[in-house]
């Protein structure tokens, strides 16, 4: 995709529908924890937070504003316009950076790692957990998130009454299952990132990896699933 303003308004599209689901600290999961570790502190000292693939710039700045306190930085590959129509606090800077190549200038430094939608453009997944271990301080926390590039259907609910949600089908008839299309085309585009080298299914393995990795506290490890409903477009008359 393009890095330019239409994909800027797509990618704060995209963190407004996230922010309506979940909240802006991930308060439907996670709830008062970020408040707390972002709250004053007695020495006077400033919290610090990091987000990782920022992109539009948009999370980095509503926690800035939520938390005035804290230093928040976001980085990217390019970093996001500063002629935005908000706000840009100023204890949130943007650094234009490669996570692939380490962020040995920050270890020890920062109390919350965040990422979202990033594992396309990671290339070793070990490595870059192993990378977010040294930037955080004890007892941090890292906050990943990673939407599937795979649409799911609900095929009935289980003996607790939840949704049961299955991967659909990524080839079959044009009209059926729903949806197919696009289907495809995000199976197209995994097998593309895979393809480039990218750790686009890393999310499926979260648990595994963070457990395998000495420096996380493998039983505070929470993994969540969140459905958000996809709209078709109508067919064409």
């Amino acid at each position: 995709m393009p890095i330019d303003q239409k994909e800027y308004d797509r990618w704060d599209i995209q963190h407004d529908a996230l922010r309506e689901a979940v909240g802006l600290w991930y308060q439907s999961y996670l709830g008062d924890l970020i408040p707390q570790m972002l709250g004053p502190r007695a020495d006077g000292s400033a919290p610090r937070v990091v987000d990782i693939g920022t992109g539009s710039g948009k999370w980095a700045i509503e926690i800035a504003e939520a938390f005035p306190h804290a230093k928040v930085l976001g980085i990217d590959y390019q970093k996001p316009p500063m002629n935005r129509p908000v706000l840009i606090p100023r204890q949130t800077p943007f650094e234009q950076d490669d996570v692939n190549l380490g962020l040995g200038h920050y270890v020890n430094y920062f109390d919350i790692v965040h990422a979202r939608a990033i594992d396309h453009g990671i290339d070793d997944y070990p490595d870059f957990l192993y990378d977010m271990a040294k930037i955080l301080r004890p007892g941090g926390i890292i906050i990943l998130f990673k939407p599937s590039m795979s649409l799911f259907q609900c095929q009935g609910k289980d003996e607790r009454g939840e949704d049961i949600f299955v991967p659909m089908p990524e080839f079959g008839p044009r009209d059926d299952p729903p949806g197919y299309q696009l289907q495809k085309v995000m199976c197209l585009v995994n097998k593309a990132i895979r393809k480039r080298g990218g750790s686009e299914d890393a999310w499926m393995d979260y648990r595994e990896l963070l457990q395998a990795n000495p420096n996380f506290d493998t039983d505070s490890v929470r993994i969540h699933w969140l459905n958000l409903p996809v709209c078709l477009f109508p067919p064409r008359e």
